[in-house]
């Protein structure tokens, strides 16, 4: 019998000539794979010295294709001189197409490159500039009007679709499957008392302090360029800054990062008390989230990727923080 293929690779030099003939960059004459995840992401380098990075889409749990929305988001934002990735039209002017894998078509988009350097650890300058530009973000986003988002980053999509794939895993522990079923019924009834009070808008989706480059020449001095908004959508702002919180919740010592940011987020916009209060229910909420993005993908990443030792581990994380943080919430 035939086995059919779930997820492919390109070769390098495929890639190389793919962008070649799609886009009107000049010959690429270095490619190299960045990063394999949730998206393939490749690095090129063309024969005029300039460079990009081309995104393969990959097989997700949410809406395919969201990609009429982030690439027109992205040029409203740049146009309102906000330090984002932009997307590159091919030759025939769309800001994306597919390309054919040995499984089907895939979405795929070409990114101009971001000079800098990632943000450092502990450095609380970089937390600060990563914040006004969120700021930035969220205050142009009041005035983006171009195609809607596919994706919407509301409670189906960060606690009911995540949560089902996660329980679905044979790898999750008894007792580590009903204390994550129990909590996310309080944080879903927690969230859902108090949404209507909480901001609404355009967010990045994954602002947790990777996805910046760093620049020093900036107007403002220090500058956080954004890239990869490939989860972003319409959904709560508090949402979007509590993505930051998260990660640096999950780094020990880094704690210490989320107050400039928040400062830097409040240079641009004010930050209402009702949302700022919600980035502690959102961290937990959030890492749902991840957690069963990981397990979408055990098909193709494997059950050692999510093994019943690293599943523990994060269930501990999220009673620690419900301890710590939301205990006399959700009780």
């Amino acid at each position: 019998m035939d086995l059919h293929p779930l997820y492919s690779m390109p070769r390098l030099e495929d890639v190389a000539r793919l962008v070649s003939r799609l886009y009107d960059v000049g010959e690429v004459t270095a490619c190299a794979l960045a990063n394999r995840g949730f998206n393939d992401v490749y690095d090129l380098r063309t024969a005029g010295g300039d460079r990009f990075m081309l995104r393969i889409g990959n097989r997700r749990s949410r809406p395919d294709a969201n990609l009429d929305y982030e690439t027109a988001f992205l040029a409203h934002l740049d146009c309102r001189g906000v330090p984002v990735a932009t997307a590159v039209a091919t030759r025939g002017g769309e800001p994306w197409c597919r390309v054919r894998l040995a499984e089907g078509e895939r979405p795929t988009v070409l990114f101009r490159y971001l000079p800098g350097r990632a943000a450092r650890r502990g450095e609380t300058p970089d937390s600060f500039a990563q914040g006004r530009t969120l700021g930035q973000v969220h205050r142009a986003g009041e005035s983006y009007d171009g195609p809607p988002s596919r994706l919407r980053l509301d409670m189906q999509h960060l606690i009911e679709r995540p949560l089902a794939a996660l329980l679905a895993q044979p790898n999750l522990e008894l007792a580590d499957t009903e204390f994550i079923s129990d909590l996310a019924a309080r944080l879903a009834e927690q969230l859902d008392g108090i949404r209507g009070d909480l901001t609404w808008g355009n967010c990045h989706g994954d602002c947790h302090g990777h996805n910046a480059r760093i620049s020093e020449n900036g107007a403002l001095g220090r500058t956080a360029a954004f890239f990869d908004f490939d989860d972003g959508g319409p959904g709560w702002l508090a949402y979007d800054l509590a993505v930051y919180l998260w990660n640096k919740a999950l780094v020990p010592g880094t704690m210490h990062l989320w107050p400039p940011f928040l400062q830097g987020y409040r240079s641009v916009l004010s930050l209402p008390p009702q949302d700022l209060d919600a980035t502690l229910l959102f961290v937990p909420i959030r890492h749902i989230w991840l957690l069963g993005e990981y397990a979408g993908r055990a098909a193709e990443w494997g059950l050692d990727t999510i093994s019943a030792l690293w599943l523990s581990r994060q269930v501990d994380f999220l009673r620690a923080w419900e301890d710590d943080h939301l205990a006399d919430r959700l009780f």
